[in-house]
């Protein structure tokens, strides 16, 4: 199987999120960038409160957090920001140039 970077952050079984150190084979508990944005997303108080906090609008993050619209990946740069999730490249083993 490729190894290929997850993402850092997860959710657990109460659909929390938590941090891993998971970077090699995909694990059936991994997410996608989009599923862990849209979760936050869903999980939030407000859209009012994301749009005054970032600057996008209502109506994009409604269409986005009901699956009717992507985002495009620097608004999703905003909105991991703003949930503080992280992305991080694999790590070169050893003899990787």
């Amino acid at each position: 199987m490729k190894r290929r970077a997850t993402c850092q952050t997860e959710f657990d079984n109460s659909g929390k999120l938590r941090k891993t150190n998971s970077m090699s084979t995909p694990r059936k508990d991994a997410y996608t960038m989009t599923e862990l944005l849209r979760k936050a997303v869903r999980d939030a108080d407000t859209l009012l409160g994301i749009e005054q906090d970032t600057g996008l609008k209502r109506a994009a993050l409604r269409r986005f957090r009901d699956g009717k619209q992507s985002l495009r990946l620097d608004l999703a740069d905003v909105l991991a920001r703003y949930f503080g999730i992280e992305v991080h490249p694999p790590r070169r083993g050893k003899g990787a140039r």
